[in-house]
């Protein structure tokens, strides 16, 4: 997976900085897409 074309995914490391547990939520339903 190639972060730098993905704004949305780099969004979430950056929420995950912010709020963890909304940001593990992001990314479980960012895998399942």
């Amino acid at each position: 997976m190639n972060y730098d074309k993905d704004p949305e995914f780099a969004e979430i490391l950056g929420s995950c900085l912010d709020d963890p547990q909304k940001a593990r939520s992001k990314v479980r339903f960012f895998i399942k897409r």
